[in-house]
């Protein structure tokens, strides 16, 4: 216990308590923080956590304290409203049309092999052109560490190519000798992978999992974000493998600035799947995955089964749109998000109707400048009509980024699903079209989305024409 004493004499104590630490004057509470557990039965709410009933706030992260509040929770609001203690909720926001989570296994769930803790015992080597194999050199590393991916710091592995004097290209690895359990549960590889915040240019990460040099894993991303991901090691439950995690420097062979981070890749024994209750005013009307999948009810619970870790979407009723439909002229809101979360907010005039001039080429527009580190993001809450075909519209820059300018990604988005991407430092009308024929005749959430990359400099930019038509 620790004692504090305020200006006007008052005598304040820190306190632990079974489920975190109180700071308070007597009987008044200054303020508490809820950490080491992943439920309380109490009144009260944390700020952000979506996930709740009458009786307890529920899938709380322990590694994480909880700002916990006297605020009663909104019974009426969107929220998770059953969830099981096998599963926690990451980042989540919603309104009244929408709720999103990141779900993810609680981390009390059995650990058959921690690769941050062998990893001492790991080889680790560069693979080179023609699969020749040597030691780290060249300036390469892979080591354990922080790293930080979309301003969120984890414990992780991570790497750099060589680059320093190298003869060719080549990928760093790090392989692990593992005896998996016997045992009929599932064995899952659970971790993150991303491309870290200090990497100024890359044109992407492949991050790759070979088991007895099988390829299990590939995934390439040039986002400064961290991807959950699964791998099903089942098949090999009983025997002892080696592991290799490859952060390889992608298609291209381009090691430029790849530096690669894997966070808290375990083993995990037992089940991936949760099933997880939803109150939203009006009903459900539709529910996705973050590769989107549509999540499937159960027809005694109304519960949906989410295989563990997703980034879920539950989206309420919506008029359908009638082909060929402007979205200048539906409605929509306008998000920031960043490492702290999405929230409704503006940089710049984003999410207003302008017009960009672009070589003489002037178009209505709806602008689009993101935030420093992070994204701005145009959502449109719809149905889409059963015809519905595509999504055809034109990007540009306000203007041609100068030196100090780093580019701008935007990014059509549908229920989570990424369906498009498009990076440029320079000014000009780009004609697209999307496919959108896999969501016809669904509820959605379609997103627009203009991502800083990094800095924001010079992000002014503009999404014109944009229609879905037939």
């Amino acid at each position: 216990m620790f004692g504090f004493r305020t200006k006007d004499g008052r005598q304040l104590c820190v306190k632990r308590t079974a489920t975190g630490t109180v700071l308070a004057d007597g009987k008044d509470v200054a303020y508490e923080l809820i950490t080491g557990v992943t439920r309380v039965e109490r009144e009260g709410s944390v700020a952000g956590h979506l996930a709740y009933d009458e009786r307890a706030i529920f899938g709380l992260d322990p590694s994480v304290a909880h700002l916990f509040s006297s605020v009663p929770r909104d019974m009426k609001a969107p929220h998770i409203g059953y969830l099981p203690a096998t599963a926690i909720v990451g980042e989540a926001a919603a309104e009244d049309e929408w709720l999103t989570a990141s779900l993810n296994d609680a981390p009390a769930q059995a650990c058959a092999f921690d690769f941050m803790k062998e990893f001492a015992k790991a080889k680790t080597g560069i693979v080179y052109e023609g699969g020749r194999e040597g030691p780290i050199e060249y300036g390469a590393f892979f080591q354990s560490g922080d790293a930080t991916c979309g301003g969120v710091t984890r414990k992780t592995l991570h790497s750099n190519p060589p680059w320093n004097g190298n003869p060719t290209w080549g990928s760093p690895f790090a392989e692990f000798d593992a005896a998996l359990p016997a045992t009929k549960e599932p064995l899952t590889l659970r971790f993150a992978y991303g491309r870290e915040d200090g990497s100024v240019e890359s044109d992407g990460i492949s991050f790759i999992v070979l088991v007895d040099g099988k390829e299990v894993f590939n995934k390439n991303t040039n986002e400064k974000k961290w991807h959950e991901a699964a791998v099903d090691l089942t098949p090999w439950a009983g025997q002892k493998v080696k592991v290799r995690l490859v952060s390889d420097i992608g298609p291209a062979h381009n090691n430029s600035w790849d530096f690669a981070a894997w966070a808290d890749p375990r083993v995990r024994v037992g089940p991936i799947e949760a099933k997880v209750g939803v109150v939203m005013p009006g009903g459900v009307a539709g529910a996705y995955d973050d590769t989107g999948a549509r999540l499937v009810a159960e027809a005694a619970t109304g519960r949906f089964v989410v295989r563990m870790p997703a980034r879920v979407t539950f989206v309420s009723k919506a008029a359908e749109a009638a082909l060929p439909a402007d979205l200048m002229d539906l409605p929509y809101k306008t998000y920031d998000e960043t490492a702290g979360g999405m929230a409704a907010g503006s940089q710049y005039g984003s999410g207003t109707k302008s017009t960009l001039d672009i070589a003489g080429d002037k178009r209505a527009v709806i602008l689009g400048h993101p935030p420093m580190n992070g994204r701005t993001v145009l959502r449109f809450h719809l149905t889409l009509p059963a015809k519905a075909a595509k999504l055809a519209f034109a990007t540009s820059l306000m203007y041609t980024q100068p030196a100090d300018g780093d580019g701008i990604r935007f990014i059509i988005a549908c229920n989570g699903k990424e369906l498009w991407s498009r990076e440029t430092r320079t000014a000009g009308w780009v004609e697209t079209e999307v496919p959108l024929a896999e969501f016809a005749g669904q509820t959605v959430l379609l997103d627009l989305v203009t991502d800083s990359i990094g800095k924001n400099w010079h992000d002014h930019s503009g999404w014109a024409g944009v229609k879905i038509e037939g």
